[in-house]
């Protein structure tokens, strides 16, 4: 007789307990990264946005803003999952005979990730730095420990910076990053104080998991240009 090939219980509920397991350990670890690269992530997001804005107003003649809000557009101390971004360009409104903010045609608002917020301007770190370990592949623990120190001191003032409480500072919610056609920030008032202020200094990114600030990624900015500064 040919005997049949198959799996017992016991062997399919070891594979099952395998595969859960596996599932486990590589979810942690996608969350883990995830949490690592969150900021990050977002600051390239941003850099596509504001190369996006200033494309968009070159191209059409029109003042080209991005948005970042942290609530929603009803306002209260509702906060959403994450900064949501939004491109805007400067119209005529001839319905109501005025210059008007609108959404750019064809595009919607963006949200960079569950708990990532986008806060305006940078924290005053202060401090200065330890000195780079002398030996970069085997630093001491003198050195290793200073730096952990220094970093632990940097997150704390960007926690006082975003935070109030458990929930993000009610001025990091409605401002923006706007260009002219010549991409340059325009030197134009503003219609409305509703609308925020225009960015100075630059960007703060911040993720937050329960009430800690868990990452950041700074995003310095040139005034002159409305571009990242970038520093080796």
């Amino acid at each position: 007789m040919r005997s049949k090939n198959g799996f017992t219980l016991v062997e399919m509920l070891a594979v099952v307990s395998i595969m859960l397991v596996l599932m486990t350990v590589t979810f942690g670890i996608f969350r883990l990264f995830a949490e690592r690269t969150g900021p990050d992530s977002a600051v390239a997001r941003i850099q596509a946005f504001i190369n996006g804005a200033r494309s968009h107003a070159a191209a059409t003649g029109r003042d080209t803003r991005i948005k970042f809000r942290s609530r929603p557009e009803s306002g209260g101390s509702e906060m959403l999952e994450g900064s949501t971004l939004v491109l805007q360009e400067y119209y005529y409104n001839t319905r109501d005979s005025q210059w008007d903010w609108r959404d750019v045609p064809g595009t919607l608002p963006h949200m960079l990730g569950t708990h990532v917020y986008v806060c305006k301007g940078l924290p005053d770190v202060g401090g200065i730095a330890p000195p780079a370990p002398a030996d970069r592949l085997n630093p001491t623990i003198n050195e290793i420990t200073r730096w952990r120190q220094y970093e632990q001191e940097v997150l704390d003032k960007v926690a006082d910076h975003a935070m109030s409480g458990t929930k993000l500072k009610p001025e990091h919610d409605m401002f923006f990053i706007e260009f002219c056609p010549a991409g340059f920030p325009p030197v134009r008032p503003r219609t409305t104080q509703a609308e925020g202020p225009m960015v100075q200094g630059g960007l703060t990114i911040v993720q937050v998991v329960g009430r800690t600030v868990t990452g950041h990624a700074f995003y310095a900015i040139n005034t002159n240009t409305g571009t990242r500064l970038i520093f080796e």
